[in-house]
């Protein structure tokens, strides 16, 4: 209801709607783990340099580079694919040809490059645990948590038991984990996004 800039003749604002489209202010860990980010693209024509670069463009930014493959997971000696997510899974073409813009920049000559979205892959999984009243603050985080990993991170059963006991004080145990549908941990190509599908507790 502010205005940054002052108008002749304008005292205030009104908002007819909230603000959308942005996003919470930079916290301090996020700032130290950039600014180191920072310090190391000054190497140039590096991982890393190609990271920042990218990641740089926008606040919230999940940025994975597969060295020596194309952007189908074929080998290609002297390529690298940069997969970029705004954590929608569906990053729009301006996103992409501005990555492109930013890893021009750094890369390293010689070599080519390609620019891609994620491939967004839903993700079930089942716990059984013992001990809760009610599942809904485990099923809660469990999905919280899946909605917020980032792209070519694969999914660990012991994750999943760490979440559930960070959820609720009163989970004695978790009996069970399964991930689509079997007990084993979920392995993702560096373009693969996971994000939630069903998620279910059982109660014992």
């Amino acid at each position: 209801v502010q205005m940054a800039t002052a108008l002749p003749g304008v005292d205030r604002v009104t908002n007819d709607g909230p603000l959308i489209g942005g996003v919470d202010a930079e916290g301090d860990a996020v700032l130290r783990t950039r600014f180191g980010g920072f310090i190391d693209s000054r190497t140039r024509a590096t991982p890393g340099a190609v990271a920042w670069a990218v990641g740089s463009l926008r606040a919230g930014l999940s940025v994975s580079i597969a060295e020596r493959v194309d952007t189908a997971g074929n080998e290609r000696p002297g390529h690298f694919t940069v997969t970029v997510d705004d954590s929608t899974g569906l990053p729009d073409a301006g996103l992409l040809a501005a990555a492109g813009a930013a890893i021009e920049a750094v890369r390293p000559v010689g070599s080519t490059y390609s620019v891609r979205g994620p491939l967004v892959l839903r993700t079930d999984a089942q716990l059984i645990v013992h001990g809760p009243a009610g599942g809904g603050p485990v099923q809660a985080a469990v999905i919280a948590f899946l909605a917020a990993m980032p792209t070519g991170a694969g999914l660990a059963r012991s994750r999943l038991v760490q979440v559930a006991h960070d959820a609720d004080p009163t989970v004695a145990s978790v009996l069970e984990v399964t991930i689509n549908g079997k007990a084993a941990d979920l392995q993702v190509p560096v373009h693969g996004l996971i994000r939630p599908g069903t998620v279910g507790v059982i109660l014992q």
